[in-house]
């Protein structure tokens, strides 16, 4: 059962007892799933998500690369799922809530990213307003690459790196952009 202020309630015995979970939030949370009895996780307000891995005793919170509210998650297994929220966002874990590789092309605070040519050949350039921290990932969530970005424009090379998509996430002043990059 999730409460209104970040609150999480568990019970063993149907409901007729419930027990406060502590340690989890103090953002409001809208949804909680256990795909397996002692894996959770909790999505809320803020792109807020925790996850547990001790059946509630303690929460961490997991990147989700979006400040919109989260309404609903739902776990294929305790590695696979899906949350969606406002303004369309759908996120995708494939490693149990990891490095996000679900993409949030609504976030009005990641304009600052542009990503050309995509898609490419395994160069491309990569803008932002401001130097930052950058990482890629291939779609199941293997990071593949770790760099800072010193300035505003950026050449990246993934020549070595097998044809597919690629998710970017770019951090900088505390706001976050992912978005993907074809490489053919």
């Amino acid at each position: 059962m999730v409460g209104d202020t970040g609150t999480i309630l568990k019970t063993n015995n149907g409901g007729t007892n419930w027990v406060v979970l502590s340690g989890t939030t103090d953002y409001s949370l809208n949804s909680v799933k256990f795909p397996v009895a002692n894996i959770g996780y909790a999505v809320g307000a803020n792109g807020e998500i925790i996850k547990t891995i001790n059946g509630g005793s303690n929460w961490t919170n997991q990147t989700s690369g979006t400040s919109y509210n989260l309404r609903s998650v739902y776990c294929i297994n305790a590695d696979t799922g899906y949350v969606v929220g406002n303004h369309g966002t759908i996120l995708k874990t494939t490693n149990g809530g990891g490095f996000p590789v679900g993409i949030d092309n609504h976030n009005p605070n990641a304009n600052f990213l542009n990503i050309y040519p995509n898609p490419t050949n395994g160069i491309f350039t990569l803008e932002t307003n401001a130097p930052g921290h950058l990482m890629i990932s291939d779609f199941i969530g293997h990071i593949i690459r770790e760099q800072d970005l010193t300035g505003k424009e950026s050449l990246i090379d993934i020549r070595l790196c097998k044809s597919g998509v690629y998710i970017l996430k770019l951090s900088y002043e505390g706001t976050t952009a992912i978005r993907k990059v074809v490489k053919w």
